[in-house]
């Protein structure tokens, strides 16, 4: 008996924190704040979830936005310009995208980059394969269905925290997507949207229903507490990461 109660006070414990929607700029800065106090011990290793509440363009760290965005597209349809702290290219992202984001202390990551996506990304396989969706995880950071992408992730360090970011993609939107995009040739513009169109996949595509941020999130927490057999502690952002939080927002 004894044995067992060890057992179970053994379970590793995260922090869950439901944000639901927020800004284009919170939803990047919430993960940096977050980040910031993992690394620095005043919170436990955590999952944060939200999705944005109305949409952005999202550059990488590293690009220049007048190269590979469309600035005045951007204005004409009142989309906001967001540069992210993790590489990759330009996306457009709306309420249709489910995100996570996994904050751990490094001690808890896998070193490599591969084996880090392919330990965080477990989850997200799960939550498609829940849906009744043959999901697989491709090397180096993608989710595939039926031989479409259905996952982007992404990776950063901020001191002693690593950070996963990556999304479940209930809709998705090719035309806009394309819209924002800096192409030389507008004639090669409808090619994008048909080869982005043929890439990219959603739930709303491969099950004929759009489900619900909520339903989403209900079966990503699920299968994240059992692929990791840990225990959620669910709270909020603490007064330190909210201060952080507002004050890398006004940075950015």
């Amino acid at each position: 008996m004894d044995g067992i109660l060890l057992v179970m006070n053994m379970v590793e414990k995260w922090r869950l924190v439901k944000s639901g929607a927020l800004e284009p700029l919170a939803v990047h800065a919430s993960y940096e704040a977050i980040a910031k106090s993992v690394a620095s011990g005043k919170a436990p290793n955590t999952l944060h979830i939200c999705w944005p509440s109305r949409p952005y363009v999202c550059i990488g760290v590293h690009q220049i936005a007048e190269l590979d965005v469309d600035l005045n597209k951007c204005r004409e349809l009142g989309i906001e310009l967001v540069r992210r702290q993790v590489g990759g290219g330009t996306v457009y992202l709306d309420s249709d995208q489910f995100f996570y984001h996994i904050i751990v202390n490094r001690k808890h990551a896998p070193i490599g980059i591969r084996e880090l996506f392919k330990r965080f990304l477990r989850p997200t396989v799960c939550t498609y394969r829940r849906f009744g969706l043959p999901a697989e995880y491709r090397p180096i950071n993608d989710v595939i269905v039926n031989n479409r992408k259905a996952s982007g992730n992404g990776a950063v360090s901020f001191g002693n925290a690593v950070v996963i970011v990556g999304n479940i993609i209930a809709d998705f939107k090719p035309e806009v997507t394309a819209s924002v995009l800096k192409i030389p040739d507008e004639k090669m513009r409808d090619k994008v949207v048909r080869s982005i169109g043929e890439w990219v996949t959603s739930l709303k595509r491969e099950l004929g229903r759009k489900p619900s941020m909520e339903e989403i999130e209900k079966v990503y927490i699920e299968c994240f507490k059992e692929t990791f057999g840990i225990e959620f502690v669910e709270g909020e952002l603490t007064s330190y990461e909210k201060d952080y939080m507002s004050m890398l927002m006004r940075k950015y």
